[in-house]
Formats: structure tokens, C-alpha cells, sequence
């Protein structure tokens, strides 16, 4: 949950920090005019208005509820002739993805890819690529 910061009354912004109910000073008062930008804690991804405006009548400006989204990243992309695994069987915010490629087959791209803040996976979709072998009498040469 987004939740208000201290309000910097120079410039009238507020950075709201992700701080939770229990620590923050719910007696802040903020004057009318007050900008106020939202950020939710890390892994965490914001829906609705960031920026507000304190007007008149001591009300908070917004067409959009802001709200903090857990950040899932959705299935990892399958590879032909090999596999995807998910070490901790979750696709949020920081979890891994590891690719391997079936026998007489070799990676190209990494083999370890992360769930990024915003809702990716972090580089590019690895594939497998047929490897190449020599053959002598009937016998595989490596």
C-alpha cells in the first residue's frame, strides 16, 4: 500500500515512501496546493494516479485510486529441445528462471534470467542450437 511521507513544504512535492501505517504519522497535515508523487516498496509496482494534489477541502485529487501490485512476471518462455525450470516455483518479483538443453544440444544465450521490478524477465529468450558432431566408422568424435 502506497502510504504518505514527510512533506517537503518548500517545493510543496511529497515523495511518498512505502512505509507502513504503523510508522508513519497519520497527523500530517499538508497545505492546499501540495503535490504528492507515490512509490510503493520494491517489488512492487503502482496502478492508478502517482501524483496527487491536496485542494481545497482538505481532499486528495485523483481520477484513479493508487493501489501497489505485487510484480509477477507470468510464465518464462519454453525453449525447443530443452527446458525451462523455476528453482523456487514463482514468477515474482526476483525469482530465477534456469534454462538447460536436452543432450547433443548446446545453450545459446544465458542460462539464468530474473524477474525484473518491472514485470519482465531480465535479457533474452536462450535457445538451443544442434550441436555438431564427426562421425568415423560409425563412432560419434566429440
Amino acid at each position: 500500500m502506497a502510504t504518505f511521507a514527510k512533506n517537503d513544504r518548500l517545493n510543496t512535492q511529497s515523495l511518498i515512501t512505502a512505509e507502513s501505517a504503523a510508522q508513519q504519522n497519520l497527523n500530517t497535515s499538508y497545505r492546499i496546493g501540495t503535490v504528492i508523487k507515490l512509490r510503493c516498496e520494491r517489488g512492487y509496482v503502482i496502478e492508478g494516479d502517482r501524483m496527487q494534489t491536496c485542494e481545497v477541502g482538505g481532499v486528495w485529487s485523483f481520477e484513479t485510486e493508487a493501489q501497489c501490485k505485487f510484480v509477477d512476471c507470468g510464465e518464462p518462455a519454453q525453449i525447443a529441445n530443452g527446458e525451462m525450470k523455476l528453482p523456487s516455483n514463482t514468477t515474482h518479483f526476483g525469482s530465477a528462471v534456469i534454462y538447460e538443453c536436452s543432450s547433443g544440444y548446446k545453450l545459446v544465450g544465458t542460462s539464468r534470467r530474473l524477474c525484473l521490478e518491472n514485470g519482465t524477465w531480465s535479457g533474452y529468450d536462450p535457445h538451443c542450437r544442434g550441436m555438431l558432431r564427426c562421425y568415423s566408422f560409425g563412432i560419434p568424435i566429440n
